[in-house]
């Protein structure tokens, strides 16, 4: 999937309880983030915790420079 963290185009792969693998070609860089969301915490209220990654991630990403 291509999307955009600030001003870089980024593919991705998404994964079951936020895992995430994040190219960004312009920047030569990939990031990988494991993590266990549902650790204590059920239902809905998962995917509270799936979206945080989702956002640190392109946040990250967006306060790059260009390269």
């Amino acid at each position: 999937m291509v999307r955009h963290g600030g001003d870089h185009p980024v593919n991705f792969a998404w994964g079951h309880g936020g895992q995430l693998i994040v190219l960004v070609d312009d920047l030569d860089m990939v990031v990988v983030v494991t993590s266990d969301p549902f650790y204590e915490v059920y239902g809905s209220e998962s995917w509270k915790h799936e979206k945080a990654n989702f956002e640190l991630v392109a946040d990250f990403i967006a306060s790059l420079p260009e390269g």
